[in-house]
């Protein structure tokens, strides 16, 4: 319902209390605008889209870009691509006031360089960790900087310390806590991160990599991958889908991180998860009805793989209301 967005892909979002804010990305007719569009669950039964009017300049059109919530106030766009260069810059947009404008941050400290297919990630106390991508050159990128903003309203980078095992672009970046979980990622060529490096953590509190040990994860292969969804729920990670080569994935992967150091794989319908599920949401019911919902989009999609694919698919260039996102402010040190 509402007015959604043009079909695209390549674009970024980023989940504001009960709303989805997508921005950008690129369609059949190339880029799409860079218009805020908003999918508002308020009503959960029937969800609609809305589009955000804002005033003055913003993030140009362009995908292959991140969009992160910082702090439960600010919108943070970050890089990406024009359809000329790969981009360094990084957008602010307050959710608090109104009417809704970018501001473009400048002078903030140790700038990483220009990228796209980078991961954004913000901390629980808005510590924003921007990771990997790919550099003008098409060079898998390995580094990570945190972005801060102070009680003053400067915006600040840092370089995180040392490097990822491997650099990696279209790969995916979750918090728990205080640990930023990185999986799978491509390095070019149509290859993928290798098996031994396809996993990594950044301890923030410490400022340490984290590579798993050899037999810490079950199953062969699992997390090579990239362009898949991944998210956090307690002390689990969720792994969903994603690209493997020419291989389309369709499958859901579940990690613990509860022991708070390595990242271990299991089954989605081991008992620890359901338990954990079914006592969070108070059914016993609960983690059957995700197994199932699960199914269901994995048969939506096959559906419109195999008409994309009859109809002889397409390609992709290289590679609202006040209220609409009005949260809690909150500003960080």
């Amino acid at each position: 319902m509402g007015e959604p967005p043009s079909p695209r892909a390549a674009h970024a979002a980023a989940a504001v209390g009960n709303m989805v804010v997508v921005q950008g990305g690129i369609g059949p007719a190339g880029l799409a605008s860079e218009d805020l569009h908003v999918l508002d669950f308020t009503d959960m039964e029937r969800p609609r889209w809305h589009r955000v009017l804002v005033q003055g300049a913003g993030p140009s059109a362009r995908y292959a870009h991140t969009l992160s919530l910082v702090a439960n106030r600010f919108l943070v766009a970050m890089g990406g691509n024009d359809g000329k260069s790969t981009l360094g810059d990084a957008w602010a947009l307050d959710t608090s006031e109104k009417p809704y404008q970018w501001r473009k941050i400048v002078d903030a400290g140790e700038m990483p360089c220009p990228r796209m297919y980078a991961t954004a990630a913000a901390r629980s106390d808005g510590l924003l960790l921007l990771c990997g991508g790919r550099d003008v050159h098409g060079t898998p990128l390995a580094d990570a900087y945190g972005f801060a903003r102070h009680r003053d309203g400067r915006w600040e980078w840092h370089a995180a310390p040392g490097s990822m095992p491997s650099g990696r672009y279209q790969h995916g970046a979750v918090f728990v806590g205080t640990r930023l979980h990185i999986s799978g990622g491509a390095v070019g060529g149509g290859r993928m991160v290798d098996e031994s490096t396809s996993t990594v953590m950044l301890d923030t509190s410490g400022g340490a990599w984290i590579t798993p040990a050899p037999g810490t994860l079950s199953g062969e292969d699992v997390t090579r991958r990239c362009r898949h969804a991944v998210t956090s729920v307690g002390p689990f990670v969720f792994i969903y889908g994603g690209l493997k080569g020419s291989q389309l994935l369709d499958d859901l992967l579940l990690a613990d991180d509860a022991g708070g150091a390595e990242l271990t794989i299991c089954d989605p319908r081991a008992p620890a998860w359901s338990q954990y599920l079914n006592s969070v949401h108070g059914s016993a019911n609960a983690a059957q009805m995700l197994a199932e919902a699960a199914a269901a989009e994995a048969a939506v999609a096959a559906a419109v793989a195999s008409r994309s694919n009859s109809q002889g698919g397409s390609t992709e260039q290289s590679e609202a209301t006040d209220r609409v996102m009005s949260s809690p402010s909150r500003d960080e040190s």
